[in-house]
């Protein structure tokens, strides 16, 4: 069961969050394509624990506006969004965890508004495009996308995990949104020369079986100077359902390095 759902204005749309835990600093999470505050609820008590917790569902997703316009869905008006929530909640300086796309967007709120940011948690995502091509003949289909995530194996446990299914355009996703992001996640550009620009202490975190973005973690850890890269074994594109207890050990261990 989640947390009580809030919501905020920002910019055009309404954003919905949970947030969880006592601190002055706040650890915000930013999940990733077709993704959710769900992603993260299982280790939502967990976290909590940690200090405060602050986990929206991006616009196109959960419960936060669907507009049905292309135009919203880009990674530059996400990170506008993130821009916004955070003035919005007045949450900065704070430490800043992006997951797969969400990933790609808290390096460019990193890069925008490096006061703002005391340290970052990049997860199984890229400084640039990622192949998420459209499989032939199966339009639509999350499942495959997973599976070339290295999910494929790990698509009975989030489906238990989630409570909900992993294939077709997810219920909680606009469709507009789902084909409009991908599109931008294949096209993105390359970050990397801008990275040596973050100067905050920089957690790099995948799992050994996230074949598809491995080379892109590998760049990025370098790309940040002094980044800490590691490779959680056993787990592919998400490491906080797969193997929760190592994930959250990296996440604490952090946490207290950087507080």
């Amino acid at each position: 069961m989640l947390p009580p759902l809030h919501t905020v204005r920002v910019r055009d749309a309404n954003l919905s969050y949970v947030d969880v835990g006592t601190c002055e600093r706040v650890l915000l999470v930013v999940h990733g394509y077709c993704g959710g505050i769900r992603d993260f609820a299982p280790q939502l008590d967990a976290l909590a624990q940690l200090g405060r917790t602050v986990v929206f569902d991006q616009r196109g997703h959960g419960r936060s506006s669907h507009t049905g316009r292309a135009r919203d869905y880009t990674l530059e008006r996400l990170t506008d969004d993130l821009e916004a929530f955070v003035d919005a909640l007045a949450l900065g300086p704070l430490d800043l965890m992006g997951h797969s796309m969400g990933g790609m967007i808290a390096q460019r709120f990193a890069l925008r508004r490096p006061g703002s940011v005391r340290s970052l948690l990049l997860m199984n995502t890229s400084p640039r495009a990622v192949a998420l091509e459209q499989p032939s003949g199966l339009r639509g289909e999350l499942s495959s996308w997973l599976r070339m995530l290295g999910l494929g194996r790990h698509i009975d446990a989030l489906k238990r995990r989630l409570g909900r299914e992993v294939g077709g355009i997810p219920e909680h996703v606009d469709p507009v949104a789902f084909e409009a992001l991908r599109r931008e996640i294949c096209r993105a550009p390359d970050l990397s020369a801008k990275l040596s620009a973050v100067s905050c202490p920089t957690l790099a975190l995948t799992g050994e079986h996230d074949a598809l973005l491995a080379e892109g973690m590998r760049d990025l850890s370098t790309a940040i100077v002094g980044a800490r890269f590691e490779v959680l074994a056993g787990a592919a594109h998400s490491p906080q359902l797969e193997t929760p207890e190592a994930w959250l050990a990296c996440v604490r261990s952090h946490l207290q390095a950087v507080r």
